[in-house]
């Protein structure tokens, strides 16, 4: 028998990686697959992932926009340069 885990807060406005693939029923590695790749919109409070309920009750309802954590190589000699 699957282990069913806590209940999930109705009134949530954020859920962990674990949560969203238990409401959407996929793999908790599809859904980390899809942060990385920026297919699932998130937030992140240090090493947390959050993922808006709202998109998770309509996939596809938010658009998904690339980490701003991410930076690319240019963007970093630019800030250094500046520095």
């Amino acid at each position: 028998m699957a282990r069913q885990g806590k209940p999930i807060d109705p009134e949530a406005r954020f859920l962990s990686p674990r949560q969203a693939a238990r409401v959407l029923g996929v793999s908790e590695f599809l859904i980390y697959n899809g942060v990385v790749s920026g297919e699932v919109p998130c937030r992140r409070l240090g090493q947390r992932i959050l993922i808006p309920r709202a998109w998770v009750d309509n996939p596809g309802s938010l658009e998904t926009a690339p980490d701003p954590t991410k930076h690319s190589a240019q963007e970093v000699r630019h800030v250094i340069h500046v520095i």
